[in-house]
């Protein structure tokens, strides 16, 4: 017979050293906890939220970001939509500014077409711009920005001095055909017109299409000037954080903590 004794003065020991270190790492632990959490929620972001917008953008679904607890500071992680800083293209404006609106709600910011157009007097100052029925938008739902550029070139939104591309004549003519080929292919005739804020006309300030066919003419709007652009509140940002550091915050915690032992020094 074999008999095995352990000297419990050992394991108080071992007990009192484990639970020494396990206070050392605690702080690591919460900030690695913080940290995964913060990565957690822009998952959730990006594989739920942004996704059931309609038909996001590659730029829509990157435009979150984490910034991370650090050593010798608050264990604080933020989970917010990139700024212009975080853009790689130099002059672009970043997420926050052009998606902002979709977690807070309210008026959106002016577009930079919109900017020409103002400078060009064909968009008065502290109106919207905004398609109407007769333009086909492109994939993500959005005005095709080619066409954008050629209505801007079209109605002279460009500065001579800046960007050299108003059309001719003959090139607004020839844009006229390629619009009315993709878009309204039976028509026989098609010119775009201004309709001015003050003009007397029925129809509402904007840009529209004069259309003819054989049994005669119709008109469709393009872009209609509006005095507001807003939205309501699509995401909730800081509920969405709620959900996850509640659900995931013990389990997180958990890892973190057997980690920051595990590696303790």
């Amino acid at each position: 017979m074999t008999t095995i004794k352990v000297d419990i003065s050992d394991i108080e020991r071992y007990a009192r050293e484990l639970d020494q270190i396990r206070k050392k790492q605690i702080p690591y632990a919460i900030r690695l906890t913080v940290n995964k959490l913060a990565e957690s929620a822009k998952r959730h972001m990006e594989n739920k939220e942004i996704p059931s917008l309609d038909r996001p953008t590659r730029y829509a679904l990157n435009m979150m970001r984490v910034e991370y607890a650090k050593r010798n500071s608050d264990p604080t992680s933020t989970v917010k939509v990139k700024d212009s800083a975080m853009i790689t293209k130099r002059g672009m404006v970043g997420p926050d500014q052009v998606l902002g609106h979709l977690f807070t709600g309210g008026q959106r910011r002016g577009k930079g077409f919109e900017g020409l157009m103002q400078q060009a007097g064909i968009l008065p100052k502290g109106m919207y711009a905004v398609p109407g029925e007769g333009v086909t938008l492109d994939g993500h739902g959005n005005i095709p920005r080619g066409l954008i550029v050629q209505l801007l070139a079209y109605f002279r939104a460009f500065q001579e001095s800046g960007f050299r591309a108003n059309m001719t004549g003959k090139s607004r003519a020839a844009f006229e055909k390629r619009y009315r080929s993709r878009n309204l292919k039976s028509a026989q005739s098609f010119n775009f017109f201004l309709v001015g804020v003050g003009d007397r006309s029925r129809l509402h300030p904007g840009i529209w299409a004069r259309v003819g066919f054989g049994a005669g003419k119709s008109i469709k709007p393009i872009l209609m000037f509006v005095n507001r652009a807003t939205y309501k509140q699509y995401f909730d940002l800081p509920a969405i954080v709620d959900m996850i550091v509640e659900r995931d915050s013990e389990f997180y915690f958990e890892e973190s903590l057997a980690h920051a032992i595990a590696t303790a020094k």
